[in-house]
C-alpha cells in the first residue's frame, strides 16, 4: 500500500513513468517475494511466487530505456495488470480452499487489476502516460490492502488458538489446512 501511495505521488512528476514505475515494481516484487517465502506453509504459495516474478519481470521491461511515447510501456502495463489480476484471483481461490477468511478482498483486487488492464488496452489514458502511474498506484494499493486483510485475519485466528486454554478448543475455529503454528 505504501508503494502504491508513493507511485501516486510520483505519477505527475517530471520523472518518466517507465523509470519510476520500474523501480516501484522492483520494490513491490521484492516485498512480495520475501513475504511469500516467509509464509511458505500457507495457501497460495505458487501463485504468490508467480505474482512476485511478474512484478519483477515487468520492472525489468520498463527499465530498458523505453520512451514514454512508445507503445511498449502501454503493452507492459496491460500485461502486468492482466497477469497480476489473474494470479491474484488464483491466490484467492487457494485461500478459500484453505479455509482462510477475507479471501474475497483478493478477488476484488484481482478484478480491479483486470479492469485496469482493459482500460489500458482500450487506449486510456491516451497521451497522458503519467496516468499509467496513477493506475499502477491504484493497483498496488488494492493488492496491498487485500493481502493485509488476509494476513490480519490469519494472524487473528492463529493468535486466538495459541492463547486459548486446552479446555477452550471448541470455541476457536481450526487453522487453515497446512498451516503450521
Amino acid at each position: 500500500m505504501l508503494l502504491g501511495s508513493i507511485v501516486l505521488l510520483m505519477a505527475p512528476a517530471s520523472i518518466p513513468i517507465t523509470v519510476s514505475a520500474g523501480y516501484i515494481l522492483i520494490a513491490a516484487g521484492a516485498v512480495t517475494l520475501i513475504a511469500t517465502l516467509c509464509a511458505h506453509p500457507y495457501p497460495g504459495f505458487g501463485p504468490s511466487l508467480l505474482a512476485a516474478l511478474i512484478g519483477l519481470a515487468t520492472a525489468m521491461g520498463l527499465l530498458q530505456n523505453l520512451s514514454d511515447g512508445s507503445i511498449a510501456p502501454r503493452l507492459l502495463f496491460t500485461a502486468y495488470f492482466a497477469f497480476s489480476g489473474a494470479v491474484t484471483i488464483l491466490i484467492a481461490v487457494a485461500h478459500r480452499r484453505g479455509g482462510s477468511s477475507q479471501w474475497e478482498w483478493l478477488v476484488i483486487s484481482g478484478v480491479t487489476n483486470l479492469i485496469l488492464a482493459l482500460l489500458v488496452a482500450s487506449g486510456l489514458p491516451g497521451p497522458f502516460t503519467w496516468m499509467l502511474g496513477v493506475l499502477l498506484g491504484v493497483a498496488l494499493i488494492f493488492n496491498g490492502s487485500a493481502r493485509l486483510a488476509v494476513a490480519l485475519a490469519s494472524n487473528a485466528i492463529t493468535h486466538r488458538q495459541v492463547s486459548a486454554s486446552p479446555g477452550d478448543a471448541d470455541l476457536w475455529p481450526a487453522p487453515p489446512r497446512g498451516a503450521v503454528l
